[in-house]
């Protein structure tokens, strides 16, 4: 129920022990078990319990989350022939898909999104792009155009791209990076710590041959310049 209204709510989904929750299901007597319940607009609530009679009643209470709202240009992205959804962080969690509600416009795509009261920012990722948008107002401003790179996310899409296709292909797609400005930008914001981070990642790659050790030391070269610029 409601934690203000006491007003009895309709849950989107209940988790026993990890599993889909079915109304035949039977539980012992003094067995513990675990509940995660669901509820649109509202804070997950995860609780643990002992069964303490057959057919129980549980109550729980549920805090509403607040509402905030923006826009983006599209809510996939194609990233060297791979297709990602637009998925949204508080932190570093994911936002449930539950608590988001998406509308189609003319030209761009609106989300509602239900966040925790406290919550200072929201992260939009696209692939290895995001964008963050502060969310002291209902309405958040987020550049419609994803530009700042997460190191975790493109060191998973090049990951994805060498098992999909072949080295070549990745590192391909490293050296077109760094021929644009707008993604060295990206690069370069990610800090020095996080390029190291993918240079780590690209110097343990086993190269088919000479020709790759060397585009990949070039490479790591142009990146080094960028944590010195």
């Amino acid at each position: 129920m409601d934690d203000n209204t006491q007003e009895l709510l309709a849950p989107h989904g209940i988790l026993v022990n990890g599993k889909q929750y079915k109304a035949a299901d039977v539980f012992a007597v003094g067995q513990t078990v675990q509940v995660q319940i669901k509820i649109k607009k509202y804070k997950t609530i995860t609780k643990s319990f002992a069964i303490q009679q057959k057919n129980p009643v549980i109550r729980v209470n549920a805090k509403k989350l607040r509402k905030v709202e923006f826009m983006l240009r599209n809510s996939t992205i194609r990233l060297n022939g791979i297709t990602y959804n637009a998925r949204i962080f508080v932190g570093n969690q994911p936002v449930e898909e539950h608590l988001i509600f998406i509308e189609q416009g003319i030209g761009r795509v609106y989300y509602t999104v239900h966040i925790a009261p406290e919550a200072k920012s929201i992260k939009v990722m696209l692939g290895y792009l995001y964008n963050k948008g502060l969310t002291n107002n209902s309405y958040v401003r987020i550049d419609r155009q994803a530009s700042n790179v997460d190191v975790g996310g493109l060191i998973q899409h090049l990951q994805a791209l060498k098992s999909r296709e072949n080295t070549k292909k990745m590192v391909d797609a490293v050296e077109i990076m760094l021929k644009k400005f707008s993604m060295r930008k990206g690069l370069k914001g990610m800090g020095a710590e996080n390029i190291t981070m993918l240079c780590g990642y690209l110097q343990s790659l086993p190269m088919p041959d000479k020709e790759y050790k060397v585009r990949i030391a070039v490479i790591i070269e142009a990146l080094e310049k960028l944590k010195q610029q």
